[in-house]
């Protein structure tokens, strides 16, 4: 029977690992799998909270005791006429409708909460011991989550004789990632570090917001999340030379996603506080290997939200769920290709009113409102425009040039892209200027 392993990273950003461009420090375990996978190009996470990304994954999630958190999301959804999906079950339900044994393992405690409401039959929450620097990867926080994952897998080997007897499996691993601790051994942040650079940092957990634009400032965290990159890719090899050892290979789907991305300086901001919405906090990456069904590696450029992971795991094991009305599963089932038809768009709401549009020939984000000062409103600040897929870390803004793609996007965004009319969801027609890339 089909099972399937889902590592969920929270701060993992897509530019982090080598399939997506990263040639600063090795992640030969992240593109190994990367090389003989499907890879995601472009999947954006729905905002700067880790509650956004699993609203959009899981779906139907009783949220109490989050209320404050998700408050912000769910209003900045309904006014933006997104769809309400409150009346669907969840991923976990579905598939548990369907008997497949769903499992979570994690070291965040608002995650192992929210698992439980969404339906997961099995809930696996590890305490976090007090940080401390590392001797080793295998010492670390992230070594632990996923040895403890490994010993889950254990029950599915010992199983594996009984054919078609066995239940399908979900184990899916939430790690707290890049918002744990960042306790990776120091000498592998030094060696990102040149001669004549200061010595590397020793601080155990990234800052909250740290504003700068000197790049001198901002290289010890970029050294350290660099090296917590590195533990993660020796961590991911262990699992995938676990699955090869117990023989579960040929038939377990494995895919890596990050829940958000993590701001490095790139605008200004370093941490994890950080919630400005650009490329650095929104595109995450997206690997999936998926024995039997993709034949051979494939990169698809297509854009593809949060819930495509949750349809493409219903495709798997073969369930009917309403995850892929809104948008493309990744795959789709038994032999056939990949989805070829990816969102036309993709929408991200954040603090204040921020938005921001992705559509494949443009990125247009709206910065939250201002704040009244005295008796008289600060202006609003202007809507800034970048073009896609050419300018991918929004470096050169080019709003003042084309206004006009600038009000035709706000436009969308105000009247609501997707519009709910008696259950069914229509997407917004968008110009073929607003979608193609200039070439």
């Amino acid at each position: 029977m089909p099972n399937a392993i889902v590592v969920a990273v929270d701060g993992l950003r897509a530019a982090a690992l080598g399939a997506y461009g990263n040639a600063w420090h090795p992640t030969p375990s992240l593109d190994e799998l990367a090389s003989r996978s499907l890879l995601m190009d472009w999947m954006w996470c729905p905002g700067p909270d880790v509650l956004s990304f699993y609203d959009r994954c899981w779906r139907h999630l009783d949220c109490a005791g989050h209320a404050e958190s998700l408050a912000a999301v769910d209003a900045s959804r309904s006014s933006h006429g997104l769809h309400d999906c409150q009346q669907r079950p969840s991923l976990a339900a579905t598939l548990g409708e369907a008997a497949v044994e769903t499992t979570c393992l994690t070291d965040a405690p608002e995650i192992a909460e929210l698992a439980e409401r969404a339906g997961f039959a099995e809930i696996y929450g590890l305490d976090a011991p007090a940080a401390k620097p590392a001797s080793s990867w295998g010492d670390t926080e992230l070594a632990r989550l996923f040895s403890a994952a490994v010993d889950r897998l254990q029950p599915w080997s010992r199983t594996r004789g009984d054919g078609d007897r066995s239940p399908p499996r979900l184990l899916w691993l939430h790690a707290r990632g890049f918002h744990g601790a960042w306790d990776a051994p120091v000498e592998l942040r030094q060696r990102l570090h040149e001669e004549g650079d200061p010595p590397a940092a020793t601080f155990l957990h990234p800052p909250a917001a740290l504003r700068t634009d000197d790049q001198d400032e901002a290289l010890p965290y970029r050294a350290a999340y660099a090296a917590q990159t590195m533990v993660l890719d020796e961590c991911l090899g262990g699992l995938l030379a676990a699955i090869d050892e117990l023989a579960l290979a040929d038939h377990t789907l494995v895919m890596l996603v990050g829940c958000r991305g993590f701001a490095l300086g790139e605008h200004g901001g370093v941490g994890s506080g950080v919630r400005d919405l650009y490329s650095e906090l929104l595109h995450i990456p997206c690997v999936m290997w998926a024995p039997g069904i993709l034949p051979s590696p494939q990169r698809s450029p297509l854009l593809v939200g949060a819930e495509a992971v949750a349809a493409a795991l219903l495709r798997w094991f073969a369930v009917d769920g309403a995850f892929g009305e809104e948008g493309p599963s990744l795959f789709e089932g038994g032999a056939a290709p990949p989805c070829r038809e990816g969102s036309p768009w993709l929408l991200a709401c954040g603090d204040g009113g921020e938005r921001a549009m992705r559509t494949p020939a443009w990125m247009l984000r709206q910065p939250p409102r201002a704040a009244d000062v005295g008796a008289a409103s600060v202006p609003a600040p202007m809507a800034e425009l970048y073009v896609k897929p050419d300018d991918r870390w929004e470096a050169n803004e080019v709003a003042d040039r084309c206004p006009d793609i600038v009000a035709r996007l706000l436009a969308l965004l105000d009247e609501g892209i997707l519009v709910d009319s008696g259950g069914a969801v229509r997407v917004a027609e968008l110009d073929a200027d607003l979608t193609t890339p200039i070439r």
